[in-house]
């Protein structure tokens, strides 16, 4: 969803309110303009809020859902707002002041990293067993760890705090953790055709910021975004990177203990885009559930003093 953030966008939203809230938006305009020519100055000099860390008001989510879903901002006007929420909840099935509390709630949940953090996200692929996908018969379905298909999803959760901050998927079993966090083979990286919607591509892993990963992440072009165990690491730091690498796993027997997902996923009756799209749902459930949870009952704590990250 884009973030509005103009004064356009501001005044547009403004014109698919009723005519008392209109007027409640002029007022506040000319309480501004009575704090004096101080507060405006003030105001500009201060540092833009970026776009990805502004909270949008439930106004900004009506129009900008409504935009997403093709009603411009002439057809927005010429309706009244209890036409413009028939067709929000039509579209997304709950109303925007609904998304409003939800995205407010994620950016509130979002972590703080610090500026001197290297090693900020732990990131592991988990898989779940499934029926077989009898309308597409193929191995690269098949889990060799479970000896049946199944489905995979790429987690990662922050190392200092109790947040899940990543999941992308479902894949097939048989495509590798290095593939996925890169976004496709190595091979891809030549002819750019990697999927640029990767963790490896995120802003998060920039500015020297890594995450730590297991052995299936040992590949030499990504050693600028991860770090796996390797034989010139200190003894210390051998086992910070276990502690962090059990962590995830923890958080995955969480997963493991809604039945859900913890046995055989047997619960769509149609095709295999429909079982696979269940089952994102499930495992997204799940993942909300012990977010929420994570806040009770936290993680294990990995950041020790003692440890030379080297």
């Amino acid at each position: 969803m884009r973030v509005s953030s103009s004064n356009s966008d501001g005044d547009s939203s403004g014109s698919s309110l009723s005519g008392d809230e209109e007027e409640e938006a002029s007022g506040s305009d000319g309480s501004d303009d009575e704090s004096g020519s101080s507060g405006s100055s003030s105001s500009s000099s201060t540092t833009e809020i970026p776009k990805h860390k502004q909270i949008l008001t439930e106004v900004d989510i009506l129009v900008e859902g409504l935009l997403c879903a093709g009603f411009d901002l002439n057809r927005q006007k010429r309706v009244k707002i209890e036409k413009n929420l028939e067709r929000f909840r039509a579209f997304y099935g709950v109303g925007p002041i609904a998304t409003a509390k939800l995205m407010s709630d994620l950016k509130k949940k979002m972590p703080d990293f610090h500026s001197d953090e290297i090693y900020i996200i732990s990131v592991d692929g988990i898989h779940f067993i499934t029926e077989e996908f009898l309308l597409d018969p193929s191995s690269k379905w098949y889990d060799f760890k479970k000896n049946s298909p199944g489905l995979k999803y790429e987690i990662a959760i922050a190392i200092r705090h109790n947040i899940i901050v990543w999941i992308r998927g479902p894949f097939e079993c048989s495509v590798n953790d290095h593939e996925v966090f890169r976004g496709g083979k190595k091979d891809d990286r030549k002819t750019n055709k990697l999927d640029k919607s990767a963790l490896y591509f995120h802003p998060i892993l920039r500015r020297g910021r890594k995450a730590v990963g297991d052995n299936g992440y040992s590949c030499r072009d990504l050693s600028d975004r991860i770090v796996t165990t390797r034989w010139i690491h200190s003894k210390q730091f051998k086992k910070w990177i276990a502690r962090v690498k059990s962590r995830q796993e923890s958080l995955f027997l969480r997963m493991k203990a809604f039945q859900v997902l913890g046995g055989v996923f047997r619960h769509s009756k149609g095709g295999t885009d429909a079982k696979i799209s269940l089952h994102k749902a499930c495992t997204e459930a799940v993942l909300t559930l012990i977010a929420y949870d994570l806040e009770e009952y936290p993680l294990f704590d990995v950041d020790r003093s003692d440890v030379s990250f080297e």
